[in-house]
């Protein structure tokens, strides 16, 4: 059995209850189950973006550190002739034939990251209660988020910059979490002083970016470099936790465990007063 868990922003995922689809020309399996709990958040997250009628696109796409990775996005045009469509509580989830092929088996759940972690954080958990009080409003303008710029996603030449890699978690959204990302402290290998990837401190940056037509925001960067790294945490742990229990059985995903607590200094660095 397949699980798939996301953390806390803006919903998570993977239990089984039963099971409808639309199309009556589907098999039993291949099939997903989807939870009631799972309907709920995904229903609310339709309705607070206006689009009660879409559905949710569950996938695979390639790319990612582990060579692939999930996909759940709002999905406004109707399934495809070949999507299998899954009813659960009002909301729809479609899932393409080829991310089908391996995700058959799994059930969709809600679960925030801090549940999922093996071992309770009282420091994540003071991040996420951080971020809950300091959100900020929607921003003035959105923006193609490429969500994982960095220093290891782009290659720059003699002439500047040449490529920037990695696009599968690209989509719309507010432009200072492209700006927040880099600034990470594991981005910067070893270069603590330069807070930009190690190449370089805010200020330069920061200037850089308002000459090139930015809009900077003060609260709303740093507010991005905190879920940043709360984010991360929990998704070292998640992977770390599906080596254990089996459902992606890696050295990789394995050692991810070790850099959890780097994380949680991290998020208290970025807290302390």
């Amino acid at each position: 059995m397949t699980t798939l868990t996301q953390d806390a922003t803006p919903a998570g995922w993977p239990t089984r209850p039963a099971v409808e689809t639309s199309r009556p020309d589907a098999p039993a399996m291949p099939s997903i189950t989807v939870t009631s709990r799972a309907a709920k958040v995904m229903r609310e997250q339709l309705a607070r973006r206006g689009t009660p009628q879409a559905c949710i696109r569950l996938g695979i796409r390639g790319g990612g550190c582990t060579g692939y990775s999930y996909l759940f996005e709002f999905e406004d045009r109707a399934p495809r002739p070949n999507d299998l469509v899954v009813e659960k509580d009002g909301v729809r989830v479609i899932v393409d034939p080829t991310s089908m092929f391996y995700l058959d088996g799994t059930e969709v759940d809600f679960e925030t990251g801090i549940r999922g972690l093996l071992t309770p954080s009282p420091t994540f958990a003071h991040g996420l209660r951080w971020l809950e009080r300091h959100r900020p409003s929607e921003p003035s303008r959105q923006t193609i988020v490429h969500s994982d710029i960095r220093t290891g996603n782009i290659i720059v030449g003699e002439d500047g910059l040449r490529a920037v890699l990695d696009w599968e978690t690209t989509r719309i959204g507010d432009p200072m979490e492209d700006v927040a990302w880099p600034c990470q402290r594991m981005w910067r290998f070893r270069e603590d002083a330069k807070t930009v990837g190690g190449l370089a401190g805010v200020p330069v940056f920061r200037d850089a970016y308002v000459a090139a037509g930015g809009e900077w925001d003060d609260e709303r960067f740093h507010w991005w470099r905190v879920l940043g790294t709360v984010r991360w945490g929990l998704g070292l742990a998640g992977q770390a936790r599906q080596h254990l229990d089996g459902s992606f059985p890696s050295i990789v995903m394995a050692a991810s465990g070790r850099r959890v607590p780097e994380l949680e200094y991290d998020v208290l660095l970025l807290l302390r007063p």
